[in-house]
C-alpha cells in the first residue's frame, strides 16, 4: 500500500477553490478563521512549489484576489507571512 499526502494529491487549483470558499464563508466583517487559513496556506504554498508556470498563471488571479481579502480581513502575523510568501511566489520570474 502506497500513502500519499493530501498536499501532493490534490493540485493547485483545488486549493485555490478552498480558499475562495473560506474567503467567502467570512462574509461582511467576520474575519477568516486563522487556524483554518493558516494550514491551507501551507498547503497552497507546497503546491505552487510543485506547480507547473502553465497552471500557476490560470488560477493566478482568483488566487491573488482571495489571498487580498484575507489580508483586509485583518489576519494575524503567521497568516500574514504565509499569504505574502504565496503572493509573491506565484509571479512569472519564480520559475
Amino acid at each position: 500500500m502506497t500513502f500519499v499526502d493530501e498536499e501532493e494529491a490534490l493540485s493547485f487549483n483545488v486549493w485555490v477553490a478552498e480558499l475562495e470558499l473560506l474567503v467567502g464563508n467570512a462574509r461582511g466583517n467576520r474575519r477568516v478563521d486563522p487556524i483554518y487559513s493558516f494550514e491551507l496556506l501551507q498547503k497552497l504554498q507546497g503546491s505552487i512549489r510543485r506547480s507547473e508556470r502553465a497552471q500557476l498563471q490560470s488560477y493566478q488571479r482568483k488566487c491573488e484576489d482571495a489571498l487580498t481579502i484575507v489580508l483586509l480581513k485583518g489576519a494575524p502575523p503567521p497568516v500574514r507571512s504565509s499569504d505574502t510568501w504565496c503572493s509573491a511566489n506565484m509571479t512569472p520570474w519564480r520559475i
